[in-house]
């Protein structure tokens, strides 16, 4: 039977020079906490192993904490008080190695939220790699509308959707890149260069449009939330071609309740 995987999120407050943490409450708060000038980071640390047969756990969400807390918290207020310039994607190698020296179990993934929109993974079966992920918004309308059918099969099929006048969405769409984490100097691709293509090929194309009728794409195709997402993971794949960065994958939000993602999460890395 395959074991399960254990998710823990760990928020905590960084400042300079941190060396010795106090325990505490894993709170929205973060942990230790600063009064001071300081910076605020989310670690999200997924565990898998077989549950243990006394506890039932696959780890002590308190050892995962602890983990965080007394090794990676140091590390950062250290390259914080010596001005480092190491970028968090070489770290993340260190940081990984920091964690699962502590740990029972197996980890799988460590992701590192710099802020709500920017995030860094590192990952067991892709050690070479580490996983840029941001997030962006575009407002768009669009009709569900198959021409095969008339409009009453259409509108059993979409409901108000199907309405000719059509309707509009903001979406949320996470981009995922696999980036060398200790890149070459020909391998280095910079966030503002990832933003660059990410507004040229989706942002520019489909922000404020009516997807039906203003863009290419949705010609003859019906614009779902399944038809964009595949269709924003192929023009984006179409221009990470040189090996700094693959599309590992594309989440577009409809609404809060909605969305989803291309190719699957049981895809390979780079597929």
């Amino acid at each position: 039977m395959t074991p399960p995987t254990l998710h823990r999120t760990v928020r905590v407050h960084v400042t300079p020079g941190s060396k010795h943490l106090e325990r505490g409450c894993n709170t929205y708060a973060g942990q230790p906490f600063s009064e001071g000038l300081c910076t605020y980071y989310e670690f999200d640390v997924a565990c898998c192993g077989p549950a243990d047969s006394m506890s039932g756990f696959v780890e002590s969400i308190y050892a995962i904490d602890d983990a965080v807390r007394s090794h990676i918290v140091p590390r950062l207020g250290h390259a914080l008080a010596g001005n480092d310039l190491t970028s968090p994607r070489t770290l993340m190698p260190e940081l990984f190695e920091l964690v699962q020296a502590q740990l029972e179990s197996s980890l799988e993934c460590l992701t590192w939220r710099l802020s709500p929109y920017y995030s860094i993974s590192g990952h067991r079966m892709h050690m070479d790699t580490v996983t840029i992920s941001r997030s962006y918004t575009f407002s768009s309308s669009h009709r569900l509308h198959n021409p095969s059918l008339d409009d009453a099969a259409n509108e059993q099929l979409y409901g108000k959707c199907s309405w000719p006048s059509g309707h509009g969405h903001n979406y949320v769409m996470d981009v995922s890149l696999a980036v060398p984490h200790t890149p070459t100097p020909e391998q280095v691709i910079t966030v503002d260069e990832i933003d660059e293509v990410v507004h040229e090929q989706i942002i520019d194309q489909f922000d404020h449009r009516y997807l039906n009728l203003d863009t290419k794409n949705f010609q003859t195709t019906i614009p779902t939330l399944e038809n964009i997402t595949v269709e924003c993971h192929r023009m984006l794949a179409s221009r990470f071609t040189d090996g700094r960065a693959t599309i590992h994958r594309v989440r577009v939000y409809e609404t809060d309740r909605t969305w989803c993602e291309y190719p699957p999460q049981n895809a390979q890395i780079g597929s």
